[in-house]
């Protein structure tokens, strides 16, 4: 759920970032990577 969460926010601050600037576009794609460490973390063995 996490890792859906970090997926999804991160694909729209991309989607948000690419007409904005540089530094949206870098944010977007480290919240995906976040949500899908957070994900594999969390996720029971």
């Amino acid at each position: 759920m996490v890792a859906l969460m970090g997926l999804v926010t991160g694909l729209v601050g991309i989607l948000a970032g690419r007409p904005v600037r540089t530094p949206a576009l870098i944010a977007g794609f480290l919240l995906t990577a976040v949500g899908l460490v957070a994900g594999r973390l969390l996720s029971p063995a």
